[in-house]
């Protein structure tokens, strides 16, 4: 079995929330495998393994259903005012207690 790099400490606090994951191409948010999130899994050998393939691969997390998961994507690329809309979404719902994450 693989050991977890530093790059993908992640890895065992999504397989002990028993979530399903799938590797993304290092760097980058693009799934590494074919069929992607659809193939996501939480078996912790078959994570392992793929990982063993490609230890600096991203880690994709299955959202919607599969894993109870709503995700708002914030974009602010290009002057996008994401920021300013989770602010205001906030403001009229209250801070989120939730999990964050930027992507390539």
């Amino acid at each position: 079995m693989t050991a977890i790099t530093e790059e993908n400490k992640y890895l065992e606090y999504y397989i002990n929330r028993d979530w399903k994951i799938f590797p993304c191409i290092p760097n980058d948010k693009y799934t590494a495998m074919p069929g992607g999130y659809k193939n996501g899994s939480s078996d912790l050998l078959k994570i392992y393994k793929w990982w063993e393939g490609s230890p600096t691969s991203n880690i994709g997390l299955v959202t919607g259903e599969a894993n109870n998961l709503v995700v708002v994507d914030v974009d602010v690329k290009d002057g996008a005012p994401g920021l300013k809309s989770l602010s205001e979404l906030e403001a009229e719902c209250g801070k989120f207690d939730t999990l964050t994450v930027n992507t390539p």
